[in-house]
């Protein structure tokens, strides 16, 4: 049988209440495969500074998350103004 037959078999099976690990372990590869293609596009367009510094600031000022995310932006413009493209 194809992959694909396999993946069809195991939702039917998942609906019936049991699947087999491996069938399970197949659609999860289909999933990442997915997940990954998807957010691809949106790397090309992260800075890295911007995100480092986001960072950062959520894991030095633990809830304080509209404070962390304006100053963020509010940093990230200023470098923009400053020192134009950040990517």
């Amino acid at each position: 049988m194809s992959e694909v037959d396999d993946v069809c078999r195991g939702l039917r099976d998942c609906l019936q209440g049991y699947l087999k690990q491996e069938v399970m372990l197949r659609m999860q590869v289909v999933l990442m495969l997915g997940a990954t293609l998807t957010a691809l596009p949106v790397l090309y367009n992260v800075s890295i500074p911007v995100s480092t510094l986001s960072l950062v600031a959520n894991v030095l000022n633990r809830r304080h998350d509209f404070e962390n995310t304006f100053s963020v932006v509010a940093t990230a413009l200023a470098m923009e103004h400053f020192l134009g493209k950040l990517y």
